[in-house]
C-alpha cells in the first residue's frame, strides 16, 4: 500500500501493517478550558464518561452520560459527529477515545477533565 511522503510513493508491506496495528492511536487532545468551544455545537457529542451519580451531581451542558464501564462495544453514536469525552481527571477518556477512534470515530478528549473545567455552565 503506497503512502506519500514527499511527493515520492512508499510502500509498506503487509508485515508492517501488523505490526503497527495494535499500536494505540493518536487521540487529539483538547484543555478543559477549549471544552466550552464544542457545547452546542451541531457536529458534535459530548460525553460524560463518569458514574450516574457524578454526573446527576454536574455535568457540562448538553453531555450525555455514558460511564466507561459501558462504553467498549458500543457502536450507536454518530460517526458524522465529533465525539468529545471527559472523566474525572482525563484516563478513562484518553482509554475510551482510542477505542472510539480504533472503530472509526472522530475523538477528542479532555485533559484533566472534571477536576479541570471551569466552565460556563
Amino acid at each position: 500500500m503506497p503512502l506519500l511522503i514527499c511527493c515520492e510513493p512508499i510502500y509498506v508491506s503487509a508485515v508492517f501493517c501488523q505490526a503497527v496495528a495494535h499500536l494505540p492511536l493518536p487521540v487529539e487532545t483538547i484543555s478543559a478550558k477549549m471544552l466550552d468551544y464544542y457545547v452546542g455545537r451541531r457536529d458534535t457529542l459530548i460525553i460524560d464518561l463518569r458514574e450516574k451519580e457524578s454526573y446527576m451531581h454536574s455535568h457540562v451542558k448538553g453531555a450525555v452520560n455514558m460511564p466507561y464501564g459501558e462504553i467498549d462495544g458500543y457502536t450507536a453514536f454518530p460517526k458524522g459527529k465529533i465525539l468529545v469525552l471527559y472523566c474525572d481527571r482525563g484516563g478513562a477518556s484518553l482509554q475510551a477515545a482510542r477505542i472510539l477512534a480504533r472503530n472509526g470515530y472522530k475523538t477528542k478528549t479532555v485533559i484533566g477533565g472534571m477536576k479541570e473545567y471551569r466552565g460556563r455552565n
